[in-house]
């Protein structure tokens, strides 16, 4: 369930389909709603960047232990959340980089 929640979470930043209020930055000023969504992508970098930080430690925690029933070792479902948010800050980035590049072209030479 770990596996298939944070590649779920990766797949939905990939989509752009994270909790945004669209209707509220659509209804503002277009500078203010550009800043809006260039505030809302920088709390979504420092919360994928803590998903990562937090999820690598708590992979190193896991090597030292294993399921009883199966022997297999923790770490193979702890290292769900930093594989997760690696591939959340990949497309994260992928969408910043692409946001840049619209507004660039829509602005007037």
């Amino acid at each position: 369930i770990l596996w298939v929640t944070f590649l779920g979470s990766a797949v939905g930043v990939r989509r752009h389909s994270h909790f945004v209020i669209d209707l509220l930055v659509e209804a503002l000023p277009t500078r203010i709603g550009r800043l809006l969504r260039t505030g809302i992508q920088f709390v979504t970098f420092l919360v994928v960047l803590l998903l990562l930080w937090t999820g690598w430690q708590l992979s190193v925690i896991g090597l030292g232990r294993v399921y009883p029933i199966t022997r297999i070792s923790q770490t193979w479902a702890f290292a769900s959340v930093p594989v997760g948010a690696a591939l959340m800050l990949l497309f994260a980035c992928e969408q910043y980089v692409v946001r840049r590049g619209n507004e660039k072209a829509e602005r007037p030479c």
